[in-house]
């Protein structure tokens, strides 16, 4: 048996001794952290000791003894002493009676009482401390008062108390394990206890989850929070009333300050929004907005001169107002709605830019809609790839080469599987576990006939074309970069099939809606049709959008070897190859 577990067998008697009669036990394995003013020293101040001290008669002296357990209240009572104060109305002194619990220890007994009484110990549930601070709260105490007397700091007293924002019905979940301190953390980002309770019961089973209660209760992600902090200042913050902390409940790995009251934050940072866009209405530019708000094609609007505008040009003209990823201010100034007619001069440097650069390019699509266009552009691929007429020799070819190329994050075709089409599949069926046994047991049942429409169907789906900006589409015009790799497998398939499926996944609604007004003008020219006059964007976008569904018309991004479609591209001779026996004949 080993020591440890032969002090469970010694009897403690239970005894008053003076103060002076007592000193710490060189045994005792607490070495470190005592710092100027004991840690229980403003606890033992105001109410005593409560707790008795383990003690062992001192070798050779039969009236003092050794404290075992209890060295850091020893260490307060001799504090206590030698600056004249008192216990509980108590004055310490040497004949303060003190309450000890004595056993005859011997020196590894005493050891492993002393380390088992400082690790075998479990901190209070946050919901039974807040409970406990509530009470004394409500009885007159301050937060000061509770932390000085509970050998706490200010912050970890009040971090406590902020239970008191949450809702009932969460703090018993949290205190049954049914949700963690983080989520905990996430329902008190607002004092709307009514709207905790409806997140909480809308969530269901992801209740515990504390990314999905933020989104819910406030509505941001974290760095979204930090960056409106930052924006109206933590200073600004608390000076409405408002409580910051590190971390609520103690979560290290949290990296962004939590707030208490996040509609209160945004309030505070939709307030200072508003007195920006005042005052630059207030120095003569004729609109302001918030950016987030701002038109889908802003980008492509035209912008006034950075350096001292007219006041006739600002009155026309507008600004963007938003808060960066930092915090920070962000202001775009000299924006000029389509329509509105304001005379721009250049600069003679961008006069000669612009004599260099030569005829101006018709403007770009938005980078998110280039990509819906690729998405768009990969389903018709992949579409093409399975069809029956394809025959097989086209899809191994496809095959072999996404095959060899596997290595490579060039290769457009992902025999991985992790193409499009097994992310749509994915999508659709979350939970699917695939087992490779599993499926060749499968394919062993199938047919011989039927694998080639399978094998197809799965290289389809493992097309991949990628992500592109509008400058970097997979059908090039003008002074654009074509992909070489994506483009090859576009331009390899059956072009009539390819044209089919295109016309099939193009979405013209979503594509003029979130493009330039000159996009749809340019449309309606290509299909020949007049547009109407005075009319909004969103007008002509729908005109164009229908004309573009009845005659099957594409967007230069989409326009393969096949198209047919309005303003089709005469498809350039293709010169022949010359045979072997000519080329020798021309070689001689």
């Amino acid at each position: 048996m080993s020591n440890a577990l032969k002090t469970s067998t010694l009897t403690f008697s239970p005894l008053t001794v003076k103060l002076l009669q007592l000193e710490l036990d060189p045994l005792n394995v607490r070495k470190t952290g005592r710092g100027a003013e004991p840690k229980y020293a403003a606890s033992i101040r105001k109410r005593g000791v409560y707790q008795r001290m383990i003690v062992r008669p001192k070798p050779n002296d039969e009236n003092r003894y050794l404290v075992v357990d209890g060295g850091e209240r020893y260490e307060a009572l001799m504090f206590l002493a030698k600056n004249g104060e008192t216990a509980n109305g108590v004055k310490v002194t040497g004949d303060y009676p003190v309450k000890v619990e004595i056993a005859p220890l011997t020196d590894e007994e005493a050891r492993n009482v002393s380390l088992s009484s400082n690790l075998v110990r479990s901190r209070l549930h946050p919901v039974d401390e807040f409970e406990a601070f509530a009470a004394q709260i409500a009885a007159g105490a301050t937060v000061e008062e509770l932390a000085d007397e509970n050998a706490m700091k200010v912050g970890e007293v009040r971090q406590a108390l902020s239970l008191a924002a949450i809702a009932p019905e969460i703090r018993k979940a949290w205190r049954a394990a049914e949700i963690g301190g983080d989520a905990a953390e996430a329902y008190a980002q607002t004092k709307d206890l009514e709207h905790q309770v409806r997140v909480f019961k809308k969530l269901k089973k992801r209740a515990g989850d504390a990314y999905d209660v933020s989104e819910e209760i406030a509505g941001s992600r974290n760095h979204d929070v930090a960056k409106l902090l930052k924006f109206v200042t933590p200073k600004a913050y608390e000076a409405a009333g408002h409580h910051l902390n590190p971390s609520l409940f103690g979560d290290e790995d949290r990296e962004t300050i939590q707030v208490d009251n996040v509609p209160a934050l945004k309030a505070m940072a939709g307030k200072k929004l508003d007195d920006k866009l005042a005052e630059l209405k207030a120095e003569g530019w004729g609109w302001a907005i918030l950016k987030e708000g701002a038109p889908k094609d802003l980008y492509a609007w035209r912008r006034l001169p950075t350096s001292n505008p007219k006041a006739a040009q600002k009155a026309l003209a507008g600004c963007t107002v938003s808060v960066d990823y930092e915090g920070k201010l962000e202001i775009e100034r000299g924006y000029v709605k389509p329509g509105v007619s304001v005379k721009i001069e250049k600069t003679p440097a961008e006069k000669a830019a612009a004599r260099k650069a030569g005829p101006s390019r018709p403007p770009v699509i938005s980078a998110a809609l280039a990509d819906r266009l690729t998405a768009g552009l990969t389903k018709a691929v992949a579409a093409v790839v399975a069809h029956a007429d394809v025959g097989l020799p086209t899809v191994l070819r496809l095959a072999l080469a996404g095959l060899i190329c596997s290595g490579s994050y060039s290769s457009p075709v992902c025999l991985e599987n992790k193409g499009a089409g097994a992310r749509d599949a994915e999508d659709e069926d979350e939970d699917a576990d695939y087992d490779f046994a599993a499926e060749l047991r499968k394919l062993a049942k199938v047919k011989p006939a039927d694998l080639v429409d399978l094998f197809a169907k799965v290289v389809g789906s493992s097309i991949e074309l990628g992500s592109h900006s509008a400058t970097r589409m997979l059908v090039a015009r003008e002074g654009e970069v074509e992909d070489a790799a994506a483009a090859a497998v576009v331009h390899f398939v059956p072009q009539k099939l390819l044209q089919a499926a295109l016309v099939k996944e193009f979405a013209p609604d979503d594509y003029f809606e979130n493009s330039p007004g000159a996009m749809s003008l340019a449309a309606l020219a290509d299909m020949a049709v007049e547009p109407q006059k005075n009319v909004k964007k969103a007008a002509l976008a729908k005109q164009a959008a229908d004309h573009a569904k009845k005659t099957g018309w594409l967007p230069p991004q989409l326009r393969t070897d096949g198209y047919d479609g309005p303003k089709a591209k005469a498809a350039p001779k293709k010169t022949k190859t010359p045979t072997k026996a000519k080329a020798r004949k021309k070689r001689q």
